[in-house]
């Protein structure tokens, strides 16, 4: 499980957050309103939004409480 979170340089808040070895991701989906089989080629602001700016950090129960504080601690310092 993960839950993202949006940054305005999200490809260097994920190599500040790699160096304090928390595991984050960008999405590796295509937005679909720009494949060709689709037939919507409209304007998709919060699909854009996520894309570009969206950051997956770990988010699920198996984080033990030093965990969660590691993460906390890397999103306050960078």
């Amino acid at each position: 499980w993960q839950l993202i979170a949006y940054f305005d340089d999200s490809a260097e808040m994920q190599k500040r957050l790699h160096r304090y070895g928390i595991d984050t991701a960008r999405t590796s989906l295509l937005q679909i309103s720009d494949l060709a089989a689709y037939p919507y080629r409209g304007d998709t602001p919060n699909a854009a939004s996520l894309y570009t700016a969206g950051l997956f950090i770990p988010s699920y129960p198996g984080l033990s409480d030093t965990d969660i504080k590691r993460i906390v601690t890397a999103l306050r310092l960078v």
